[in-house]
């Protein structure tokens, strides 16, 4: 599975599309006040994307 997954270049399209993701969450956190939990949310999207194992 991991071979397919890599021949098929299935993980830089995960990450492209989880970066995606993460955008749209940040962008839809624009419209709200910055504060402590807009400036967690917005890490979150960020670290999510960021992030390897």
């Amino acid at each position: 599975v991991l071979a397919a997954i890599r021949a098929t270049g299935g993980l830089e399209y995960s990450q492209r599309r989880a970066a995606g993701y993460a955008e749209a969450a940040e962008a839809a956190l624009d419209g709200l006040a910055e504060n402590e939990a807009v400036a967690a949310l917005r890490g979150l999207a960020r670290y999510a994307v960021a992030r390897t194992y």
